[in-house]
């Protein structure tokens, strides 16, 4: 027998948590009594005393159930000289993972049932279970599927080219639906080298600072976009690595959190983030819709709200580009603009507070209250930033008819955003909803944290006019850009936009 003392356990499986005792029973390797903290102690000295080979004290130590990692190099065969099996299991063990699953970039790739058979066996002498993926295709060329099916029945985990993306999407599609015949995942390396120079950093300030390109956010999310939805329509498993954003899933778990059942970001000229929050919302259980707000130029605050479109639609994937870009360049304007006015504000100081998002309004808004120009961020508004001077430095936006147009041609539906924004008279404002419902508007955004009831009951009677549906939304923007904001909920009818 052996008894592992004073451990603080943690099981999520069976929900202990707290300071155990274990007895184990050597002869069979199990576990025979979990108790806790000194009970065990005391009753074995009074019964199976003679039995005890060893008592281990696991004071300031963890118990827990085996780790498993799904991605691990122990690089071989073919790079043994950076790592092998036996020594990337030991340190495994070392780090309490009990159970890993190697990628199958090697020299040979595990193409092959030979090759597959030499890892499977080494990994058997280790002490730890390990098994590997097989290669999706051959030589990892990206070019010639592998007998998967093969593969699959000697004992392949799942199958990947692990360090090379699948750019042809019919290979990755057949891939998809043979492995998922086999009951095995596709696990996938997601970066489009098109988008790329001088892979290995981000792209962003210190990338640019050195003048060395790198890698940016689209290289992947383009990537993680088309091969969740191709798994989709497949129904196949699907592993995405190397995720590099978190604002997409944090921004789901407080939806979560908050009793929402359906989400839909919308963030302003850009399909950033949408997929990260799709896979967020599948594995918190929250159904998440793609969506997107695009600015108007007809009005000040005219915006488009999109819908459950395709993310991969050329032209509203080209139009979001471009009015990105036109947010990034308007900064320099909205410097020279403020500072005209008396407001000498570091454009380093916004852009550090816009940790590396597109920067906007509300960024400059904040660094003014920050520096006692302004009281609040709505003052900033007042003032500087929503005037009809300020008109004069802003961006070039398309047309609300173009904003439209765009989101159908992509499979979207359309909403009319916070109508009391538009600030017209409510019969400019229904002349304007007749326009819009002519170009294909589907919705009006009844439902906003600004909306008085009376709006509230107007924009509803105009819904009912011209056949539209009701939408709603908490403007939450993130505590960097509306701390005061908080994520909330709206109950409505959404059975049309599923």
């Amino acid at each position: 027998m052996l008894i592992l003392k004073n451990g603080y356990m943690i099981d999520p499986a069976s929900g202990i948590e707290g300071y155990r005792d274990i007895l184990i029973d050597t002869d069979s390797e199990k576990i025979v009594r979990i108790v806790p903290r000194g009970a065990l102690a005391e009753e074995m000295a009074s019964t199976v005393s003679d039995s005890i080979g060893d008592v281990i004290d696991l004071t300031g130590q963890i118990l827990a159930p085996g780790l498993v990692d799904v991605h691990v190099h122990f690089r071989a065969p073919g790079f043994t000289h950076k790592e092998d099996i036996h020594t990337g299991a030991a340190a495994a063990a070392k780090g309490g993972f009990t159970s890993v699953v190697l990628m199958a970039n090697t020299k040979p790739a595990v193409d092959n049932a030979e090759t597959l058979a030499y890892v499977r066996n080494k990994g058997k002498e280790t002490g730890i279970h390990v098994y590997t993926c097989a290669n999706v295709t051959m030589g990892l060329q990206g070019r010639e599927m592998t007998d998967m099916e093969m593969l699959s029945a000697q004992g392949a985990a799942g199958f990947t080219d692990d360090g090379i993306p699948l750019m042809d999407e019919r290979l990755l599609r057949e891939a998809l639906q043979r492995a998922a015949k086999c009951g095995k995942p596709v696990s996938l390396h997601e970066e489009n080298p098109s988008l790329i120079k001088n892979n290995g950093v981000n792209a962003g300030k210190a990338a640019a600072y050195y003048g060395i390109g790198g890698s940016p956010r689209e290289a992947e999310i383009s990537m993680v976009e088309r091969d969740l939805r191709i798994a989709v329509e497949e129904e196949a498993d699907l592993s995405i690595q190397h995720i590099s954003t978190k604002e997409a899933v944090e921004l789901v778990r407080r939806a979560k959190e908050c009793g929402i059942e359906v989400l839909a970001l919308t963030d302003h000229d850009t399909l950033d983030g949408l997929e990260e929050a799709a896979q967020a919302g599948k594995a918190l259980g929250v159904r998440v819709i793609p969506g997107v707000e695009l600015g108007a130029k007809e009005y000040r605050s005219l915006h488009i709200l999109g819908y459950r479109f395709s993310p991969q639609a050329e032209e509203l994937s080209r139009l979001c580009t471009q009015l990105k870009l036109g947010r990034d360049e308007r900064k320099y304007r909205m410097i020279d603009f403020l500072r005209e006015k008396g407001v000498d504000i570091s454009l380093a100081e916004v852009e550090e507070l816009a940790g590396g998002d597109v920067i906007a309004r509300p960024h400059f808004a904040q660094v003014m209250v920050r520096r006692g120009y302004v009281q609040t961020t709505r003052e900033a508004f007042d003032r500087y930033l929503d005037t009809d001077e300020y008109q004069r430095i802003e961006r070039q936006k398309p047309d609300a008819r173009t904003c439209i147009e765009i989101i159908k041609a992509a499979g979207g539906l359309v909403s009319l955003a916070h109508p009391y924004q538009v600030k017209l008279e409510d019969d400019k404002l229904e002349a304007l909803v007749k326009e819009l419902a002519g170009y294909g508007l589907d919705a009006i955004e009844c439902f906003y944290p600004k909306h008085t009831p009376e709006q509230q009951a107007f924009y509803r009677k105009l819904a009912r006019t011209y056949h539209l549906h009701v939408t709603g939304g908490s403007d939450f923007h993130g505590e960097r850009v509306k701390p005061d904001v908080s994520l909330a909920k709206v109950e409505l009818d959404i059975d049309w936009m599923l």
